[in-house]
């Protein structure tokens, strides 16, 4: 942080408004505050601490007693201090618990402590924040150091180097820590812890697990284990080769099994058909009456042809004598009926010179079916 200008008014010896602008001294690391005793070199400093943390920078005299005893009753205790950060510009501006005149009647009223905070970007106030307590933290936030901190670092009022020179070794090595930014450091020291207790308690679990496995094999050390996983392996070696035998063993029986049972198998196909061909014998003898029985029905329908023949012949005889009668009593077509009937009578003459022949096929027929006819077996 360094400071850019600070606005005093009724504060501590000033009492009236003084403005210390600290740009004139240019860019110059250090300046002397110099002047005789009681001129107001500690108040400087305490303006500027109180104006960031609403404290002085010693702890005789709070921010309420800071105000001059000289000061106008109208004119306002108030510090305003500009300062630049991290290539940023602030302003903060504060003034403590004090009495001012009531602006109607007489007397006075408390107005009461109030601070603001303020960014200045291109000449213009940007609020940041509002009232003591949020003011306070957000420079807590921006410097990173408390106020007791900043008292022991960044002001050293006069008597007061000690302080930092007997702070124990925890409030030095904050506030060095603070000022160098060794949290990065801090960080990678926990996260390295946290890593070392996480081996620890893993290898714990590792010894826990290895003494398990001992305690179960009954043995006291790894080397004992060891000699015992060598037994192992041999004994367990031999009973790999002696089941190696036996699976061969096992499968030389599954081959005899399977041709056994294929033998089984083609047994009981040749029985089968051995009884078949005794079942076809036994059914010859009602095949061969059954195939003669086929060639009798077979010479039956021979027969039908001339007995039809013989019966058709019978038929055409009736349907001429009827044709003949009406041929004899028409007058007018006897002739004509006359050759019609005389044709008629010679082809049913033929056919009845035929039915005798017939007759007789079919009666030598009949009598040769009854010779050759047996009866069936149920």
């Amino acid at each position: 942080m360094q400071p850019i200008k600070l606005t005093i008014q009724a504060f501590g010896p000033f009492a009236a408004k003084e403005t210390i602008d600290f740009s004139l001294l240019g860019h110059a690391p250090l300046f002397l505050i110099n002047g005789p005793t009681g001129s107001g070199k500690s108040s400087i400093l305490d303006a500027i601490c109180f104006a960031l943390y609403g404290e002085t920078t010693g702890s005789e005299r709070t921010g309420d007693q800071m105000r001059c005893d000289f000061a106008d009753a109208g004119l306002v205790t108030e510090v305003c201090l500009d300062f630049s950060l991290s290539g940023k510009t602030y302003r903060i501006v504060r003034s403590p618990d004090q009495r001012v005149p009531k602006k109607r009647g007489e007397g006075t009223t408390k107005k009461a402590h109030s601070a603001s905070l303020y960014e200045i970007v291109e000449g213009e106030e940007q609020l940041l924040a509002n009232k003591p307590t949020p003011v306070s933290k957000a420079i807590l936030d921006l410097i990173g150091l408390d106020v007791k901190q900043f008292r022991q670092v960044m002001v050293l009022p006069q008597g007061k180097f000690r302080e930092l020179l007997t702070a124990n070794s925890k409030e030095r090595e904050q506030i060095f820590g603070q000022l160098f930014q060794t949290h990065i450091y801090t960080a990678i020291e926990r996260s390295l812890f946290d890593k070392a207790a996480g081996i620890r308690k893993a290898k714990e679990q590792f010894d826990n697990q290895i003494k398990g496995a001992l305690d179960v094999v009954d043995v006291a050390t790894e080397d004992d284990l060891k000699s015992l996983q060598v037994d192992v392996s041999n004994a367990l070696a031999e009973k790999t080769e002696a089941l190696t035998l036996r699976q061969d063993e096992f499968a030389a029986a599954q081959k005899h099994h399977k041709d056994a049972k294929e033998l089984v198998d083609k047994h009981e196909r040749l029985s089968n058909l051995i009884k078949e061909q005794m079942l076809h014998q036994e059914n010859g003898q009602e095949i061969e009456a059954l195939n003669q029985q086929r060639n009798h029905a077979n010479l039956a329908l021979a027969l039908d042809s001339p007995f039809n023949q013989k019966a058709q012949a019978q038929r055409a005889v009736d349907e001429v004598k009827p044709k003949l009668n009406q041929a004899l009593n028409s007058e007018g077509d006897r002739q004509q009926h006359l050759v019609n009937t005389q044709k008629a009578h010679e082809e049913a003459k033929q056919k009845l010179d035929l039915l005798p022949d017939l007759t007789k096929q079919l009666y030598v027929f009949q009598d040769y079916e009854k010779k050759t006819t047996k009866p069936s077996r149920d």
